[in-house]
């Protein structure tokens, strides 16, 4: 383990004097996403997802499908998404019941004749007519390129999975990534949020607006400790490049911006190099150094920087992300396809949006590469059990909440909940109606 303290003594002193690196602190920053009003899907990127279809376009009976992602599914045309308890989706198929316009909005009466769907809503919805679309939709390939995977972080036991989406209701989805996190601190509002998000955008060496962590790479910079360094390392201050700076590179390679509501708890990188491996997300989660939880961030999820450059390849803005908090388990014994994906990373486009991705292919002179590697990519399912006491690192209960706040579970090798609801002591974010999306509902079997 590196960095491990000669001392309880002094760890406790080292962990204090590097009470900065928590990072993803919102009382600070000016990174939250611009949010414009949206009372229909609870998603400013979402509600730009319309037809050009008028309530007068429909008569009683008129079958049609849902145009956007997503849609709150109101039980009376005066309820907010805030008020709902489900969701209706791409694709899912309505009946009009009645097309006269009511409430402010002027929403129109329908009912969802997709039984297929996990959570269809009974009875009447009410959405507005500009969202229906008289065919079924052919998603554009920008759309379809982001429903193509999804992530699902478990914030109780600190691991981040990648599932390639397999287009059903009923199929499971299959595993190309599972990786360890470091989640927020457990103290309250530095937790992480839960609920369901999408990627905005993503940025390489990314350095927040305020310049207290200053980028991993920047060429105006001082140059960075090498590989197989420890963290002390890369928190002296002769690296920083201006003295209200706190630590350098906190963020890693890559940083993930999500949204909607989601406080700038964004998914990230770390400290090291590629050839450091994972070695400083096991530190955080299990060091002396991390005994009063100030080497975690204040919300945000961190990975190691070659898992986070895998997802900036594979995951373009507009992926589901999901955090929940759930007892984990699976149906099936899955044996993971393993993977190697080779990777440069260069050093072109410092704290630019949607910068380069670290595929060689993008790499053309020999003098912009900082370090190449090959990252095994780990798709084997593995279940981290739920247990009492211990290292909340290790029990699948990282906040230590009670046993009986857990509801439902994750199934792992299938990439569904079952009968899963986020525990009432934990606070979400996300989408305003706090629902989750069907991709990740287990569908639920008939009863004789």
């Amino acid at each position: 383990m590196a960095f491990n303290a000669r001392s309880s003594q002094f760890a406790l002193a080292f962990t204090l004097a590097l009470g900065a690196l928590v990072a993803c602190s919102p009382a600070k920053w000016r990174e939250t996403e611009n949010m414009t009003p949206a009372p229909f899907t609870a998603d400013p990127h979402t509600e730009r997802q319309t037809t050009p279809h008028q309530a007068g376009d429909f008569n009683n009976g008129d079958k049609g499908y849902v145009r956007p992602g997503r849609i709150c599914a109101r039980k009376t045309p005066d309820e907010t998404c805030e008020q709902t308890d489900t969701i209706i989706e791409q694709n899912d198929e309505i009946t009009v019941v009645d097309p006269t316009p009511k409430g402010d909005q002027g929403l129109i009466e329908v009912e969802v004749t997709d039984k297929d769907k996990p959570d269809a809503p009974l009875g009447p919805i009410y959405i507005p007519p500009q969202y229906i679309s008289k065919e079924p939709v052919s998603p554009p390939r920008e759309e379809a390129d982001a429903d193509r995977y999804f992530v699902v972080q478990n914030i109780a036991t600190e691991k981040l999975r990648v599932y390639e989406n397999c287009g059903g209701r009923s199929c499971a989805h299959r595993l190309v990534l599972e990786t360890d996190m470091v989640v927020g601190q457990n103290e309250k509002h530095r937790r992480s949020l839960l609920g369901s998000y999408r990627i905005t955008k993503w940025f390489k060496f990314y350095e927040d607006y305020d310049n207290e962590y200053p980028s991993w790479f920047n060429p105006t910079y001082p140059a960075i400790p090498r590989a197989g360094a420890d963290l002390k390392d890369w928190t002296k201050k002769d690296l920083l490049p201006r003295s209200s700076a706190s630590v350098r590179g906190a963020f890693g390679w890559y940083t993930a911006f999500i949204g909607p509501n989601a406080d700038e708890q964004w998914t990230h990188g770390t400290w090291g190099w590629g050839a450091d491996g994972d070695k400083f997300i096991q530190a955080l989660r299990s060091s002396p150094l991390d005994q009063n939880s100030l080497l975690a961030s204040h919300g945000c999820s961190r990975v190691e920087n070659q898992a986070i450059a895998y997802m900036r390849e594979i995951l373009p803005p507009g992926t589901k992300l999901i955090k929940i908090y759930a007892r984990e388990a699976k149906l099936k014994d899955v044996v993971g396809k393993q993977t190697q994906w080779p990777w440069t990373l260069t050093k072109s486009d410092v704290d630019k949006e949607n910068g380069s991705s670290a595929h060689p292919s993008f790499t053309e002179d020999e003098s912009e590469v900082l370090e190449s590697g090959v990252y095994n990519v780990n798709s084997q399912p593995t279940v981290v059990a739920l247990t009492v006491g211990g290292d909340p690192h290790r029990n699948g209960n990282s906040y230590e909440i009670p046993l009986s706040s857990f509801q439902g579970r994750f199934l792992v090798d299938q990439g569904r909940l079952e009968d899963y609801r986020h525990p009432k002591n934990l606070e979400v974010g996300g989408h305003a109606d706090k629902t989750l999306p069907s991709v990740v509902l287990m569908k639920k079997q008939k009863s004789n």
